[in-house]
């Protein structure tokens, strides 16, 4: 017989909490609570809903780690405006967007999340947004980066 890890028999304490702050403990770092956290929440609510502009598409998918205004997070999440990731190659950064990366994985991939006029319209909205002044990304360029 397979027993479960956990179950009221065996561990008759397992509440919420508990349960919580084992999570919490195994977690090495704010920023990864709050990668999973926004992660996780897109994926509860879904994709959002159809956004009129490039701005909407960056607020939908990356406002919530890299703030709305593009300066990120200080210490959790970089800021977009005046990075030269985000302006001197748009292929490092159409890497970084489609295949995530970074400390903690905290920059979650979204190859399989957004499509290629989706990630175009997020890069080039960021790439030419606040002080960044770097040309756009066209869908096509998108998918000639998806392609194996």
């Amino acid at each position: 017989m397979i027993r479960p890890v956990y179950s009221e028999a065996s561990e008759p304490s397992l509440t919420p909490d508990t349960m919580a702050r084992r999570f919490r403990s195994r977690l090495s770092a704010p920023s990864t609570l709050l990668a999973v956290c926004s992660v996780l929440a897109a994926t509860v609510t879904g994709p959002p809903a159809r956004a009129e502009t490039s701005q909407e598409t960056y607020a939908a998918w990356c406002g919530r780690c890299h703030n709305f205004n593009g300066k990120g997070v200080p210490g959790l999440y970089p800021g977009l405006d005046g990075s030269l990731i985000v302006t001197a190659d748009a292929k490092l950064l159409a890497r970084l967007v489609l295949d995530g990366g970074f400390a903690n994985n905290a920059m979650p991939a979204f190859r399989d999340v957004l499509n290629d006029q989706q990630a175009a319209e997020i890069l080039s909205y960021i790439r030419t947004s606040w002080s960044n002044k770097a040309s756009p990304i066209t869908p096509a360029e998108i998918a000639a980066r998806n392609e194996p």
